[in-house]
C-alpha cells in the first residue's frame, strides 16, 4: 500500500514541477488587419488611403485583393500562393447577391470618389452608422435575376460606392441618389421589434395583421378610413391591416423618401401617423443618422 501511495506521490510532484517550467504560451498567428495600408507604401493610392483612414477612421479600399502572400512551394518548386479577396456579398448569416465592378485606374478619379464620400456620405452617418471600409469603384453591378447597374452595395464589412458619372450629376441629384444608400445603411440597422420601437408598434393597437373587420370596416375600405388607424400600408388582397414589419418599412421609407413638411401636411388629419412619423424620424437619429 505505502508502494501505491509513493509512486502517486511521485507523480503528483513530477507533473507539478513539468508544468512550472513551461514557458509562458504566446500566439503562433497573429491576425493582421489587411485592410491597413503597409507602413512602408508611399505610392499616391496609399498616401490618399492612409490619410482617409486618419481623418475618418474608416479603411479605404480601391481593390478587392486584401492580401496575396507566397505560403511555401510546392514539390515541384512552384510557389504557392495565398490570395484573400473583399468578397463584397460575404454574410455569415444571409446569402447576398454577386456583384462584380471595374476598378478606379486614374489617380485623379481617385481623388473625385474620395470627395464624394467625404461631401455627401460621411457627414450623414454618425459613427454607429459608418461602415468598416468603402470600397470606390468605377462601375458596379448586382445579380439578381440579371445583371444590374447599382449605385453601392452595402456588404457586412464594406460599403462599396460606384463613381461613374458622378461628376455630370447636379448637387441634388447626388443627394438624392445618396437617399437610397442611406435608407438601405440604416434599414440594415434596424428592425421592427428593436425596443426602441416598442411606442411605434403600440400604436398599432394590435391590428398587426388583423382583418378589416376585427376593426369595424368594410371589405373594402377607404384610404382615409384606413389612414385613422394609423396605417400607410395595408392589403386589399387579404383585406387586412399590415404586418409589423410592413409598417416599419412604410414608415421608414417615409422619413427617408418625403419631406418632412410634406408629410405633414399631407397626413395632417390622422395623429396616429402623424405620431408614429415622429417616432421613427427619432429612432433614425438614435440609430446615428444625422439629417
Amino acid at each position: 500500500m505505502k508502494k501505491i501511495y509513493y509512486i502517486i506521490l511521485l507523480n503528483l510532484l513530477t507533473v507539478t514541477f513539468s508544468c512550472s517550467k513551461e514557458d509562458d504560451l504566446e500566439p503562433t498567428d497573429i491576425r493582421y488587419d489587411y485592410f491597413t495600408v503597409s507602413p512602408d507604401a508611399n505610392d499616391e493610392e496609399s498616401i490618399l488611403r492612409r490619410k482617409f483612414y486618419e481623418d475618418h477612421n474608416i479603411h479605404l479600399l480601391f481593390n478587392d485583393t486584401l492580401r496575396h502572400e507566397q505560403r511555401g512551394t510546392y514539390a515541384d518548386g512552384t510557389p504557392h500562393w495565398f490570395t484573400e479577396l473583399l468578397d463584397l456579398s460575404y454574410d455569415i448569416t444571409s446569402t447576398k447577391n454577386e456583384t462584380r465592378f471595374t476598378y478606379i485606374r486614374d489617380h485623379q478619379k481617385q481623388k473625385e470618389g474620395i470627395r464624394y464620400a467625404e461631401t455627401y456620405i460621411l457627414p450623414h452617418l454618425d459613427k454607429e452608422l459608418r461602415p468598416y471600409s468603402i470600397f470606390l469603384v468605377e462601375t458596379l453591378e448586382e445579380y439578381g435575376w440579371r445583371w444590374n447597374t447599382v449605385a453601392y452595395y452595402n456588404g457586412k464589412r464594406c460599403l462599396a460606392l460606384a463613381i461613374q458619372g458622378i461628376a455630370e450629376l447636379e448637387e441634388e441629384e447626388i443627394k438624392e441618389r445618396c437617399i437610397d444608400i442611406f435608407y438601405n445603411i440604416v434599414d440594415s440597422k434596424t428592425n421592427y421589434y428593436d425596443e426602441e420601437l416598442n411606442d411605434f408598434i403600440a400604436l398599432g393597437n394590435k391590428l398587426h395583421g388583423e382583418t378589416f373587420e376585427s376593426a369595424g370596416l368594410s371589405d373594402d375600405p377607404t384610404d382615409e378610413e384606413i389612414y385613422a388607424f394609423g396605417f400607410l400600408t395595408w392589403s386589399t388582397w387579404y383585406q387586412e391591416f399590415p404586418s409589423e414589419s410592413s409598417d416599419f418599412t412604410s414608415f421608414l421609407k417615409a422619413v427617408f423618401y418625403q419631406k418632412e413638411e410634406d408629410f405633414k401636411v399631407q397626413y395632417a388629419s390622422y395623429p396616429l401617423i402623424l405620431q408614429k412619423y415622429d417616432i421613427m424620424k427619432e429612432v433614425v437619429k438614435q440609430k446615428g443618422y444625422i439629417f
